[in-house]
């Protein structure tokens, strides 16, 4: 069993990463578990870092792009980079792992479940994001979801991309990661994909943290924003046909909402407005 996992970096000293610094500690669980690893530090910043100073405990291998052309740019590099490995773990810079997570992530690949995408529950300001169902999205009850039964899931879910494994074999027959998705909605597209293709995920019961910036509305920029609700109407009026009313009433509610509690009032001057543009879709 092989996996290569990358760790997308952004304005972040890789030393300052809580994702690299739980991988530093799992090294002896990766060493036990005799599955065969390679880390690829992809670093979207500006300027290169020295990642020589660092103490670096396993297989690894550093790429700079100043481009910074987003995340799909940076999983694709992992996916073709090592061709053989079998599956790819994606990773943000501030993700949390777990002894739980890691060893239920290897005792379901040692089972070699039917499956094409492993992903945990993970909870961001003690609230859980994610995986969620089409059907708890339909209910518009964001903070009031009931949690996901671990195991294969028959039902159509979407899952964060930071903590999932995915199959290799998938994505090849997938054509890798898509472009149309940069940065945001990645994750709700290669889990739309998944499900279009006939093919299912595995839900772990092992939880993760991962620090979601984006969903406060107070700290993010109205620029930020607008990127985010332009990959967000795109998804759901070319992959989520039927669904694209419930997001309508979805970014309702959440531009009512911002006009009461977000401080920017652009932020919510710009939610109406994207809405009323979308009657026109």
């Amino acid at each position: 069993m092989t996996i290569t996992i990358i760790l997308v970096l952004y304005n972040c000293k890789l030393n300052q990463s809580k994702t690299f610094q739980s991988l530093k500690k799992m090294r002896d669980i990766f060493q036990k578990s005799k599955i065969n690893y390679q880390c690829i530090i992809y670093d979207n910043t500006f300027q290169a870092q020295n990642i020589e100073e660092e103490k670096i405990y396993f297989p690894f291998e550093y790429i700079h792009d100043e481009r910074n052309l987003g995340i799909s740019e940076a999983y694709n590099y992992g996916w073709k980079a090592l061709p053989d490995n079998e599956w790819l773990l994606l990773l943000d810079q501030d993700t949390e792992l777990y002894e739980e997570y890691l060893n239920e992530v290897f005792k379901v690949l040692q089972e070699k479940i039917s499956v094409v995408a492993i992903t945990p529950r993970v909870i961001s300001n003690n609230t859980l994001i994610s995986p969620i169902s089409n059907e708890q999205f339909r209910r518009l009850k964001s903070k009031k979801r009931k949690s996901i039964m671990n195991g294969v899931q028959d039902q159509e879910i979407m899952a964060i991309n930071s903590g999932t494994l995915l199959k290799v074999e998938f994505l090849n027959e997938l054509g890798g990661f898509t472009n149309q998705f940069p940065l945001d909605y990645l994750d709700h597209w290669i889990f739309h994909k998944m499900y279009e293709m006939n093919y299912r995920a595995y839900v772990l019961s092992a939880t993760i943290n991962h620090n979601l910036s984006v969903m406060n509305y107070n700290t993010i920029s109205l620029q930020r924003y607008k990127s985010i609700l332009k990959s967000e109407i795109f998804f759901y009026s070319n992959y989520k046909k039927n669904m694209f009313m419930y997001f309508k009433k979805n970014l309702l509610l959440r531009s009512l909402k911002q006009s009461l509690l977000v401080k920017n009032k652009k932020i919510c001057l710009y939610s109406m407005k994207t809405l009323i543009q979308s009657r026109k879709l």
